[in-house]
């Protein structure tokens, strides 16, 4: 028998934050701009980094500890990219489409 590995949605952050931390993208596919929304009010989001499918930080954006903000995805080309969401809690990577 042969063991599949089951493959979740979220990209990748550690268990403890995903109860405390979850976020929203909207929308997702995108043509101009995403709003990243923390679904617990208490959690702040301190800093986004916009990651090509490289590795490479292409966008890096500093946040005045606010549960939602908007991210201008225009100026970027049309492929997938990585936010890294570092929260008042933890760390949470999410998976965007620009279009």
């Amino acid at each position: 028998m042969v063991m599949v590995p089951r493959i979740s949605r979220r990209v990748g952050f550690s268990p403890c934050v995903a109860a405390i931390a979850a976020a929203k993208i909207s929308p997702n596919p995108t043509q101009h701009s995403v709003l990243v929304e923390l679904k617990n009010s208490n959690v702040k989001i301190q800093q986004i980094a916009i990651i090509d499918l490289t590795g490479r930080v292409v966008g890096l954006h500093n946040i005045d500890n606010v549960n939602q903000t908007n991210i201008d995805l225009h100026h970027f080309e049309n492929g997938i990219y990585l936010l890294k969401i570092i929260t008042s809690e933890g760390i949470i990577i999410e998976r965007i489409i620009k279009e």
